[in-house]
């Protein structure tokens, strides 16, 4: 995916991938926000929150993530969870 393309519909995007070594794969030449560990979720999460533009990926987390207002105007599903 080219970052440009994701900075057309949003300048903050959040990103929902399968695993873990596909984020890293697939996104962390975009300089996007990976949480190492699922601790580090809660981090990256209110990192993004703060930022005026950002991408977060997260790994296999498709519920309980409550991004209020205009946060977040961009969610990509970058395939389906194992």
């Amino acid at each position: 995916m080219n970052s440009a393309n994701l900075d057309k519909f949003s300048p903050k995007s959040f990103i929902l991938v399968p695993s873990k070594a596909y984020a890293e794969e697939n996104y962390r030449s975009l300089n996007a926000l990976i949480a190492e560990t699922s601790t580090e979720v809660v981090t990256k999460l209110e990192e993004f929150k703060s930022a005026t533009s950002s991408k977060i990926v997260l790994a296999n987390r498709y519920d309980g993530i409550d991004l209020p207002g205009g946060i977040c105007h961009c969610l990509v599903v970058d395939g389906l969870p194992y």
